[in-house]
C-alpha cells in the first residue's frame, strides 16, 4: 500500500493526529518494524525528515529500537537492524541534538 501511495505522488511527510499526539509514516513502519516501507518512504521524492519526533520527541530510529514489534507482536532482532541500517542510510539518528527539542 505505501509503494502505491507513494508511487501516486502521496506526501509521506504528513504527520498523523492519533490518540497519543502526533506520529508521522516513518514512526508506524519504525514501530511495526516495517524496514521495505521505511526504504519506500525515506526514497520518496518528498520523502520526510528521517529525524522528525513524535509527540514525545522520538526519532523513527529510537522508536524502532525501543518500542518495535514484527507481525507476530514480538521483538525481531533482525527487523530492528534492517528499520535501524534503513534509516541510517538516509541520516536517521538515534537521539537529536537537543537544541531540537526546544
Amino acid at each position: 500500500a505505501i509503494t502505491v501511495l507513494i508511487g501516486a505522488g502521496a506526501s509521506a511527510s504528513i504527520p498523523v493526529p492519533t490518540e497519543s499526539g502526533i506520529l508521522y509514516p516513518i514512526h508506524f513502519s519504525a514501530k511495526k518494524l516495517d524496514h521495505s516501507s521505511l526504504s519506500t518512504i525515506l526514497s520518496a521524492p518528498r520523502r520526510p525528515d528521517p529525524n522528525a519526533l513524535d509527540y514525545s520527541g522520538r526519532t523513527a530510529m529510537y522508536v524502532a529500537a525501543t518500542e518495535g514489534y514484527g507481525p507476530n507482536g514480538v521483538c525481531d532482532a533482525i527487523a530492528i537492524g534492517k528499520c535501524l541500517s534503513a534509516l541510517g542510510a538516509w541520516g536517521g539518528q538515534m537521539l537529536v541534538p537537543e537544541s531540537r527539542l526546544k
